[in-house]
């Protein structure tokens, strides 16, 4: 109707994304909140109901999804995605590394196997997914935002969690080298580094657990996925346009209580 004001077109609109580690938990949120602002998201993992599940959820978005079943672990996978499913999706502007596993143990308890498969996932296949999007962002020269999920371990010692805490300082590091390197194309690289939040991968959180962290938490709560959700989703937008190198901590205050 003439004089009416128009609803401004969803702020990521026409933009790909793909998100690593995004069939459940904190990835999933990621995508849906993604998804919301208009992006069509490629989603990864390797439990096939779960992606199949996250895809409807995009699609009654009213966003294109695509499930990819891969275990980032692999090289050759790994280069699978970036080679062949990427270019068939329309190329990548967004991307979100998530995939991780977790290791509850004192260093001197991890088994040699333990290490390798933290390694493996968290590490490694983090440096195989950012090597390959990257170069892929690159090509396509049309810039690009580069999202890593790490972890308040990787900036606050917590004890029994050594090799993980090592694997996601390691990202911080990454994310900082990347966004240097990365800056003249017009590829931003920053990290979310959440706190205690309420996932499938925290298994050990018990309702009696949970309550002595609500108490210790400023905000007095242990988050949910979709709090990461919609950081990720600002850092992805134009909002955060002059953002790189950065990491933002999304723990509701809880290193404040060290």
């Amino acid at each position: 109707m003439e004089g009416c004001p128009q609803s401004p077109a969803p702020e990521l609109l026409g933009k790909n994304a793909l998100v690593t580690g995004g069939s459940k938990g904190i990835g999933r949120a990621v995508a849906l909140a993604l998804a919301a602002r208009g992006a069509d998201v490629m989603v990864v993992g390797r439990d096939r109901e779960d992606l199949r599940s996250v895809c409807e959820e995009i699609n009654r978005l009213g966003r294109q999804a695509r499930a990819a079943c891969v275990d980032v672990s692999s090289r050759e996978e790994v280069e699978r995605l970036v080679n062949e499913l990427v270019p068939a999706f329309g190329g990548v502007d967004i991307y979100v590394n998530n995939a991780g596993i977790p290791v509850l143990k004192h260093l001197l308890e991890t088994t040699p196997e333990e290490m390798d498969r933290v390694l493996d996932t968290n590490l490694k296949g983090a440096v195989y997914c950012l090597t390959g999007i990257a170069r892929r962002m690159l090509e396509q020269g049309r810039g690009g935002c580069i999202i890593v999920v790490t972890s308040i371990n990787a900036l606050w010692p917590l004890p029994g969690q050594a090799v993980y805490s090592a694997t996601k300082a390691a990202l911080e590091a990454l994310v900082r080298c990347l966004a240097v390197d990365l800056a003249p194309a017009g590829i931003r690289v920053n990290s979310v580094a959440p706190g205690a939040i309420r996932t499938a991968m925290n298994k050990h959180f018990t309702p009696e657990v949970i309550e002595r962290l609500n108490a210790r938490i400023p905000l007095g709560r242990i988050g949910e996925p979709e709090d990461i959700g919609e950081v990720g989703a600002f850092l992805a937008s134009d909002a955060a346009r002059y953002l790189t190198g950065s990491t933002i901590v999304v723990d509701g205050g809880y290193m404040l209580r060290k």
